[in-house]
Parts: structure tokens; C-alpha cells; sequence
């Protein structure tokens, strides 16, 4: 797992809930820190802003309850897109970075 070092200040709060919800990120960052804090699984997918796709739950699960990830992303790659299709709304906190070597 990469040593994730978060750019400052591009924390962003993102509530899903059953229909996709898009987000801005920074298209040059190589990795993304993901914390799920809500009580159902989120899924994640990333994309351009150029042509945007919705995250389904075929994308990449992310797990309530405070759980942490660190995911690699193409480099102009400038949007997340979150859903939480079990009912009710989410929140996953995102964050941009690079790898610490």
C-alpha cells in the first residue's frame, strides 16, 4: 500500500445516497484517500469531467463505519462519483495526495 501524503486542503465531503452523486477532485493527483463514515457500503468509481460515468455497484466498494482506503487513479482523471444504493444517504470523506516515497 502506498505511503499516501494528502494534498492540503482537498478534502472533499461527498453524501451518496441510491442515484449517483458526481464530485470534482484534482485531475493531476496520482492517489485518493477515501474514508466511509456512514453505516452502508459505498461504491466508487472514478472518471473525466469530459465524460463523466456514474459509479454503479459493479465499482469499487467502499465500507462504513470509519473504513479507509488509498486508491491509485489515471493521471486526468477529475471526477468521483459515489452511490449508496441500500437506501438513505452516506458520507465518504475524499482526499487528494501523492505517494510518499
Amino acid at each position: 500500500m502506498p505511503r499516501f501524503s494528502p494534498a492540503a486542503g482537498s478534502t472533499i465531503t461527498v453524501t451518496s445516497g441510491v442515484t449517483a452523486v458526481n464530485a470534482a477532485i484534482d485531475a493531476n493527483a496520482p492517489l485518493v484517500g477515501i474514508v466511509g463514515v456512514g453505516n452502508n457500503m459505498v461504491f466508487v468509481r472514478f472518471s473525466r469531467s469530459d465524460n463523466p460515468i456514474a459509479a454503479t455497484t459493479s465499482d469499487f466498494p467502499i465500507y462504513g463505519g470509519g473504513s479507509q482506503v488509498v486508491l491509485a487513479k489515471p493521471h486526468g482523471y477529475d471526477v468521483v462519483s459515489c452511490i449508496s444504493p441500500v437506501g438513505g444517504t452516506d458520507t465518504v470523506y475524499i482526499c487528494t495526495g501523492t505517494d510518499v516515497l
